[in-house]
């Protein structure tokens, strides 16, 4: 097998068609013809073309990924998707992922961390919709962990995320709150304590769907709701 041919594509002068033996062969970038110092006249194994092609193949997919990266940071399962969608081979998508880690270019860990802060701050959740969340992106169970215990040292810290998520909900929808409680008649204070109690019902049940446990809920009701704290304001 010999080299007989090597010319720039026409739409794409950056890339070379390799002819062996009189016949067209491969498309390789510059790239690659570089690295395999190829060049007419010389011989090649059927081994040797593989090795070319497969290298070819991964250039290309590491250019891909790369351009994926440049868009919005991707965990190491988005990405392998996103590249076995295009069509590149498991192995090739492995040896892209590899190089990329390498290059500390992915970090599913530093991915979580930075995804979790992220969500806090915008829009408060529970440890358990976190976790899920952070599982349909693929992050590894044992990043998942770690990143479990600094957002969550502590019940505590759970429970003030609560709080901060329910009060914005309050502020947001209603005007039932302790402050806006004053004296009322008998009937009015009726209707008032039914809006009431549909109201709190509308928050834990906001707070359950963000991933919250009943304790934590409950803790949060008591502490917004509680008629001590109305009948003060």
């Amino acid at each position: 097998m010999i080299i007989t041919k090597i010319e720039p594509q026409q739409r794409k002068p950056h890339r070379k068609s390799i002819y062996i033996d009189g016949e067209f062969a491969f498309g390789i970038h510059d790239e690659v013809l570089l690295k395999f110092g190829l060049r007419r006249g010389d011989h090649l194994t059927p081994e040797k073309v593989v090795e070319i092609t497969a290298y070819e193949e991964f250039r290309s997919g590491r250019e891909k990924a790369l351009k994926l990266l440049n868009r919005k940071p991707r965990t190491e399962r988005e990405l392998r998707t996103k590249l076995l969608h295009t069509g590149y081979s498991e192995t090739t998508c492995e040896r892209v992922l590899a190089h990329l880690r390498e290059a500390r270019l992915i970090d599913d860990l530093d991915y979580a961390r930075r995804y979790a802060q992220e969500s806090m701050t915008r829009k408060p959740m529970g440890e358990r919709m976190l976790k899920q969340r952070l599982r349909q992106k693929g992050i590894p169970e044992d990043a998942i962990q770690t990143v479990l215990r600094e957002m969550f040292p502590s019940e505590s810290e759970e429970l003030r995320y609560a709080l901060e998520l329910a009060r914005r909900r309050l502020e947001r929808h209603s005007n039932l709150s302790g402050h806006s409680l004053q004296k009322r008649s008998s009937d009015q204070w009726q209707e008032e304590q039914t809006g009431l109690s549909q109201h709190k019902k509308r928050i834990a049940d906001y707070l359950v769907r963000r991933g919250f446990d009943w304790e934590t809920v409950h803790r949060v009701l008591e502490e917004i709701f509680s008629a001590d704290r109305i009948q003060k304001e």
